[in-house]
């Protein structure tokens, strides 16, 4: 039988037979220069306007104004134990003014001893710490376990024609990360983030982002380079640039996703 701890609509725990098999679950997003999680305090360069928590043994409704460097939006998260071997997570971001975004992320985390191996787009991954992300424009993913075993499954997805819904596997450290996670499809813009605790997610000026980017091979290089192939430790720490496009989601439009886990 599920049963969860819940702080501030983070999913700290939840236990199957009294165990804890996962690590925090929330939300996340980003534009150019800020970095918002629902985990606090994780997260650059964001105010959070409006909060509102409610959470009980099945249920989690949390409600959040956040104001960042180039968007202002709304969040809505209901999270449901629906019986003894299913959760279902909906969530929504509606835009209150112009907002730039370089995604729009459903954060799942496990832990690896649970789980020997992960399937997703018809592969099955062992636990490397590679952290490369794997993600494909697929509705499911699966953790195969020894006790138990995980099926994720995307049941909706609105991305308002400008952002595109994938899923993602990560075997990063001592955790399995899956991520529905929607992406630019229509590009407003691409820049380059030094990706590291120092510089806090912060992009390149634009003047130097659109120099960099239109030198030869560069933007090939530095597309999404860290979650493909991942850069050596102390180049992460030190610099870290990737090259990320953003979106621009209109004021009053709307993105959602409802994702379903069950326990098999």
């Amino acid at each position: 039988m599920l049963s969860w701890n819940v702080d501030q609509g983070v999913i700290r725990e939840l236990r199957m037979s009294g165990r804890n098999f996962i690590l925090p679950w929330g939300i996340e997003t980003a534009d150019t220069r800020g970095f918002f999680s629902l985990e606090k305090p994780i997260g650059y360069r964001h105010v959070r306007e409006v909060e509102h928590f409610h959470a009980d043994a099945h249920r989690s409704q949390t409600e959040t104004t956040v104001r960042m460097p180039e968007g202002y939006w709304a969040l809505r998260l209901d999270d449901r134990i629906e019986n003894a071997r299913t959760l279902r997570r909906r969530a929504s971001l509606t835009s209150l003014d112009d907002t730039v975004l370089m995604d729009f992320v459903m954060r799942f985390r496990f832990r690896k001893e649970f789980f020997p191996s992960a399937e997703i787009a018809g592969q099955t991954l062992r636990h490397r710490a590679s952290d490369v992300y794997h993600q494909y424009p697929v509705r499911t993913a699966r953790l195969n376990g020894t006790d138990f075993s995980v099926y994720i499954e995307v049941e909706e997805a609105n991305n308002d024609g400008v952002l595109e819904p994938n899923l993602y596997v990560r075997d990063h450290a001592n955790e399995w990360v899956v991520h529905a996670r929607m992406v630019p499809r229509k590009i407003h813009k691409e820049v380059i983030k030094i990706c590291n605790g120092w510089a806090g997610t912060r992009a390149l000026p634009s003047w130097a982002n659109s120099a960099v980017l239109a030198m030869p091979g560069v933007r090939s290089l530095l597309w999404y380079r860290n979650e493909r192939r991942p850069y050596p430790r102390i180049v992460r720490r030190l610099f870290n640039p990737n090259a990320f496009p953003m979106a621009l989601l209109a004021k009053g439009r709307t993105l959602e996703w409802q994702v379903r886990m069950d326990i098999v």
